[in-house]
């Protein structure tokens, strides 16, 4: 009696095993589109621009750089290994 549950567990483990690699994947959920048109760059500065104003002005690395306000905040790696942010108007 004890054999026949035995088995009768591993066909439903089998069973349930078998189910759960037949289901498809759950698709990553899309972000949604907004219906706003994006702005354009209203900077007199490219990207480009305020990152080599800031490695000049203050040397090291360039680590990002991202719009802000009337301009550009550019976060640096100085070459004494400090993490500075400095702003860059346009």
């Amino acid at each position: 009696m004890a054999q026949h549950f035995q088995t009768k567990a591993l066909c439903a483990l089998l069973l349930a095993c078998t189910l759960c690699l037949a289901v498809p994947e759950v698709q990553a959920k899309k972000p949604k589109q907004t219906k706003q048109q994006p702005q354009q760059n209203q900077h007199a500065l490219t990207v480009a621009q305020a990152a080599e104003k800031a490695k000049a002005r203050h040397g090291g690395t360039v680590l990002k750089v991202t719009p802000k306000g009337q301009g550009f905040r550019v976060k640096l790696l100085t070459d004494s290994g400090r993490v500075m942010t400095v702003m860059v108007k346009d």
